[in-house]
């Protein structure tokens, strides 16, 4: 039982680096603005393309944003639902979920 419990929990793993990511880059596109700002007042010009590029991006880490709340949602279930597999099979119980 070790080996299937090694490989799934290092899968498991995985899949939460891979929220992690995503967390990281809806952080970073939320922060997009600030930086426009910043570079518009350091180097004191004020370009159309910048801005709504920034508004584009803002737009695509509110996607970013559903997609990360719906990946952690499922990524927590299937944690929680194979822990709870696992304590049920270690039991001995008959009902495994």
């Amino acid at each position: 039982m070790l080996i299937p419990n090694l490989i799934i929990y290092s899968l498991l793993l995985s899949f939460w680096g891979v929220v992690a990511g995503f967390i990281g880059s809806t952080v970073g596109f939320f922060l997009t603005p600030l930086a426009f700002v910043l570079d518009a007042v350091l180097n004191q010009a004020f370009e159309w393309y910048k801005f709504f590029g920034t508004i584009g991006i803002v737009g695509l880490g509110f996607v970013f944003l559903v997609a990360t709340i719906w990946l952690a949602k499922v990524m927590i279930m299937a944690t929680v639902s194979y822990t709870k597999f696992n304590f049920h099979l270690m039991k001995g119980e008959s009902r495994h979920v």
